[in-house]
This record gives structure tokens, C-alpha cells and sequence, in this order.
């Protein structure tokens, strides 16, 4: 059966909330990752959602990584101390799991796309399409999107795809060093 785009809304709608309540309950934080992950097995839903709820995925698991029990250094960049937390390990092997079910360039061509945009944003405004029932987060800044680059770079496993670390990371270092020239 084919999702209509309302039905997607609605879905996207309710996972974003999901991901963005607070809970110290370890059911309560892993539901979304796991919900998520069994979408992503549908073709008619799963591809079409991950793109706008990427952004939405990556800060929440950034948020309760951090509530639950991994040190963010002063300098902003990941330690990862995991404190005996076991929801924080299980939080990072659920994050793993569905990170790796996408794509192997999903991942890394978004964090690319949104460098990119970052640097042309910081000068233009950018506007909702109100007609959509559901509308992306808003964009990340360039600051952001170096802490979670920083972050996913700690907690993602790159095991079971050599060309991440051969073709994708160079990518983002390379569309971080233009942002900065």
C-alpha cells in the first residue's frame, strides 16, 4: 500500500516528537530509533522520511546521549565516556543500527549538503513551504553541524563500510575546509 503524503506528515510529525521527549525511562528514549529503524525496511515510507527527519535524528541522539551519561568536553568536542550508563551504550548501538541501515553516503552526503547550506543561509533568509502539513526543523548552524559531525564521528561505527572513511569523511572535511576559506 502506497503512504499518501498526508498519513507521511502526520508520521514525521509524531517521530520528531517523539525523538525530542524527555524521558530518563530507556524504553521511552530508544522507541524512536527503533521505530524509525523498522520503517526503514518499507520502500514506500522509509526513504521518504529520512531525509527531512535526519537533522532531528542526529540532535536528539546528540541530547540524550548527553542526558544520559556521555561527557561532552568544555571544547565542545565528544569524549566518549559513557559513565556506566547503560542506556547511553544502548542508545549509541541502537544509533548504529540505523545508521547503518541507510545508505552507506546518506549519512555523510547530508552533512555535506548542509555545510553547504549552512554558509549560504547565513546570508539569505530562508522561507517554510506552508503548504507542507509537516516542515523540516530548521536548519543547523555551521557551529552545530561541527558538533554533531564531532559527535557522530565518536559514536558511529564505520566497520562495516570501508568507503565512509575512504570516500565520505574526505568529503566533509573537504566541504568544512570550504566553508572556511
Amino acid at each position: 500500500a502506497v503512504v499518501s503524503t498526508q498519513s507521511t506528515g502526520y508520521m514525521m510529525i509524531c517521530l520528531r516528537n517523539l525523538l525530542y521527549q524527555d524521558s530518563k525511562d530507556k524504553a521511552i528514549v530508544m522507541q524512536p530509533y527503533r521505530i524509525i529503524n523498522s520503517l526503514m525496511d518499507r520502500q514506500d515510507f522509509g526513504n521518504a522520511i529520512i531525509e527531512d527527519l535526519l537533522i532531528d535524528i542526529n540532535r536528539a541522539l546528540y541530547k540524550n546521549c548527553v542526558l544520559h551519561g556521555v561527557s561532552i568536553n568544555s571544547t565542545n568536542t565528544t569524549q566518549l565516556k559513557l559513565l556506566n550508563s547503560n542506556t547511553a551504550k544502548e542508545l549509541i548501538k541502537a544509533a548504529n543500527m540505523l545508521l547503518n541501515t541507510f545508505e552507506p553516503n546518506l549519512l555523510w552526503d547530508w552533512m555535506c549538503s548542509q555545510l553547504v547550506r549552512s554558509k549560504e543561509t547565513s546570508t539569505t533568509e530562508e522561507t517554510a513551504d506552508e503548504t507542507k502539513l509537516f516542515t523540516p526543523s530548521p536548519p543547523p548552524s555551521f557551529n552545530e553541524l561541527l558538533s554533531l559531525t564531532d559527535f557522530l564521528l565518536e559514536i558511529v561505527s564505520f566497520e562495516y563500510n570501508a568507503s565512509v572513511q575512504s570516500t565520505f569523511l574526505p568529503q566533509v572535511l573537504q566541504s568544512i575546509c570550504e566553508y572556511l576559506h
